[in-house]
């Protein structure tokens, strides 16, 4: 059963830059806490909500970034556009509201030069034609109390990892891989999982744990 696991494996290339599994630490690798930096909603959409973050600048209706940034939802959020790649320290509090993929897009990519923190979350209906298809993770992923639902990929149908990531109190739940890991691939790097739930994942939950 895929939990409570904590290992390592060496570094590899990243499916998207090309560079190596070994990130640089952020400056917080813990889910954030306080009042939000960044709030989605009103002309701010969570696509530019990251672009801000991601460059210390203002995009659309979005607050400019300052280094680790929150940004909070306050309503659910369907994705029309490729989200931006996750290249700096961000926090996303979830709120209860569920981020959805449409069926034809993967929703959050983490570079190594990227840390995401996530908590309080539904992540619906990410796809991708080769790997992680809500999560592909290449930098530091910090997971909590977030349910994955109905996402898609060749390999890792939630999440793919191939650096450091923490997953604790998720759910996943229908989730397909067309080759391994229904719920989870588990590339290389460091994966640690407690209180997770499984259910109807295919063709299995979890890929190298």
């Amino acid at each position: 059963r895929p939990t409570d696991t904590a290992a390592a494996r060496p570094g590899a290339a990243s499916e998207e830059d090309g560079t190596t599994a070994t990130p640089a630490e952020p400056a917080g690798q813990a889910i954030a806490s306080g009042p939000a930096d960044i709030v989605v909603g009103g002309g701010c959409t969570l696509f530019d909500a990251i672009r801000s973050a991601n460059g210390d600048r203002a995009f659309g209706d979005c607050k400019a970034g300052d280094g680790a940034d929150i940004i909070a939802l306050t309503a659910d959020v369907k994705l029309v556009d490729r989200m931006p790649v996750i290249n700096s320290d961000i926090s996303i509090q979830g709120n209860g509201f569920t981020i959805d993929g449409d069926a034809r897009r993967r929703i959050m990519y983490v570079s190594n030069r990227g840390s995401l923190s996530i908590e309080n979350a539904t992540l619906a209906n990410g796809s991708s034609n080769s790997a992680g298809g809500a999560i592909y993770n290449n930098g530091w992923l910090n997971v909590d109390r977030v349910t994955f639902i109905g996402n898609r990929a060749t390999d890792g149908g939630a999440i793919y990892n191939r650096s450091i990531a923490t997953i604790t109190n998720s759910a996943f739940n229908d989730n397909v891989a067309i080759d391994s890991g229904g719920a989870i691939y588990w590339m290389v790097g460091n994966l640690t999982m407690s209180g997770n739930t499984f259910s109807g994942n295919r063709p299995d939950n979890c890929h190298g744990c």
